[in-house]
């Protein structure tokens, strides 16, 4: 998965050569000066999408896999005709089928087998003794190479307890596991909800495992934030020791799990499951799920301000700085997907800023760029490239009506300006 990039907007605008492009940042910049704020983005990539299903096993064609093997349920397919072609080609799923059941059961049983070593090692050794993490190896190769993300694997470790032991993994307090483990860590849990082979969300996989359990969702979210607890903790710290190579590690983490977050948002079918439920609807249940969600995002926004000013006092470096900045924007960015998601299945959860807590400058930035930015891509149904992104910009400053079509717009001004040179 990419990671965002800091980028200057004028910058990028500028290379973009689109003068409606510039309009739309330079009337946000006067803003933000006249505010005394400092714009910053954080650049997602936009080859990334999102999609409802995976992708066909057999010819790869991307988000088509709407049909399955009925026998095993573990390979999809686009048409009846790449089915048969699979089950007759040689070493093709025929060959496979009958034993899948019996091999998602031996992978998903040896990662339960290497976690429970693993456990037991925790409590046996003091945090320097590499020992500790012996019994990882086959953890981490299995689920990095042995195909946990396939639905039958997947399936198996899920009743297993896979999950319950990634968020034991998370929730680690020894400081030797968490530094070295949690990036691994949390990569592998991503790819579990993701179709590795096309870098992509399946929103498929997603639906299907925040409704295995009634706190599913809960637990997950929960430990993913850990990510950001342990860059806003582990990260300073490094700060103080001056170990800048091992905070930028960290940042580069945070940002990857906001991203995550904003890629699962931005599929309206995964955002339903996750804020409705099993029943659709805004009930008594959706409404409670709304308010934890926003009290764990409070939790997480809350710590940027006294990073800064810690950084501030360790530190001169104007990139550390600029790299709080570049985090706090991601989770400004799939913070504002949430709330649009959840004012379009009408959860009236109140006012979402005032939920957050967040302060003057911080209030601005999310308003006037992350939620715009959000609301474009709730409009779209995808994720927005950065003309689309910068148009959303235009309107949020009132340089753009409603409705007008910006290119258009810049295209009739050039005419104009020809006729009056001639």
């Amino acid at each position: 998965m990419s990671l965002p990039e800091k980028f200057d907007l004028l910058d990028i605008i500028d290379a973009m050569d689109g003068d409606y492009c510039k309009q739309a940042s330079e009337a946000m910049m006067k803003k933000s000066k006249d505010a005394g704020i400092n714009i910053e983005f954080s650049k997602h990539s936009n080859d990334l999408e999102v999609s409802d299903f995976p992708s066909c096993d057999f010819c790869g064609v991307e988000y088509s896999g709407k049909m399955f093997c009925s026998k095993c349920k573990c390979v999809f397919y686009c048409s009846k005709e790449c089915q048969k072609k699979h089950w007759k080609a040689p070493g093709g799923h025929k060959v496979n089928c009958t034993n899948m059941e019996e091999l998602c059961e031996n992978k998903a049983q040896a990662f339960m087998d290497a976690y429970g070593k693993y456990k037991t090692f925790v409590g046996a050794f003091q945090p320097t003794n590499d020992a500790v993490l012996s019994s990882l190896g086959n953890l981490i190769l299995l689920l990095q190479n042995d195909g946990l993300n396939q639905n039958g694997p997947y399936k198996k470790a899920l009743e297993l307890g896979l999950n319950d032991a990634l968020f034991f993994l998370f929730q680690d307090e020894y400081k030797h596991v968490v530094d070295r483990c949690i990036s691994v860590l949390e990569t592998i849990h991503m790819q579990l909800f993701s179709n590795t082979a096309f870098n992509s969300i399946d929103g498929y996989r997603v639906k299907k495992y925040v409704r295995s359990k009634e706190d599913a969702f809960e637990k997950w979210f929960a430990a993913s934030l850990k990510t950001f607890d342990i860059y806003q903790t582990q990260g300073l710290d490094a700060i103080k020791r001056n170990e800048l190579d091992v905070y930028f590690v960290l940042k580069q983490l945070a940002c990857n799990a906001a991203h995550f977050w904003s890629l699962v948002f931005t599929n309206r079918k995964a955002a339903k499951a996750i804020l409705l439920g099993e029943t659709k609807e805004v009930d008594d249940k959706a409404r409670a799920r709304a308010k934890w969600i926003v009290s764990q995002l409070k939790r997480v926004h809350s710590k940027f301000q006294y990073d800064k000013r810690i950084i501030a006092i360790c530190s001169s470096d104007q990139s550390l700085h600029s790299s709080v900045s570049v985090v706090e924007g991601s989770v400004h960015h799939f913070t504002a997907l949430i709330e649009g998601r959840m004012n379009e299945f009408q959860m009236n959860v109140g006012n979402f800023v005032q939920l957050l807590g967040l302060p003057g400058v911080n209030k601005f930035k999310y308003e006037n760029m992350a939620r715009p930015w959000a609301n474009a891509i709730i409009e779209k149904g995808s994720m927005i490239d950065m003309n689309e992104a910068n148009d959303a910009l235009l309107k949020q400053a009132g340089k753009m009506p409603n409705g007008a079509n910006p290119s258009s717009r810049i295209k009739g001004k050039k005419k104009g300006k020809k006729k009056n040179k001639k």
